[in-house]
């Protein structure tokens, strides 16, 4: 069924299918996993995106979005 008031999109995260909003920006997608911004770095489509880029970075139907934590350690 088409949700034509709320169009979303199939994306696959950490190679698990998960339907967001349709325009949905990196960002808030970092935001509704409820991440430490601070400790993560976020990949497109295999491309690690600049966290400063993170607001204008919109996903796309089929995007592929890899979550990688950094972790401190000596």
């Amino acid at each position: 069924m088409v949700n034509i008031v709320n169009p979303t999109m199939q994306i696959l995260l950490n190679k698990r299918s998960v339907e967001v909003p349709e325009g949905m920006s990196l960002q808030a997608l970092a935001v509704s996993q409820d991440l430490d911004t601070k400790y993560v770095a976020i990949a497109v489509n295999m491309h690690v995106i600049k966290r400063d880029s993170w607001e204008q970075t919109l996903l796309k139907e089929g995007d592929c979005i890899t979550i990688i934590g950094i972790s401190k350690g000596g």
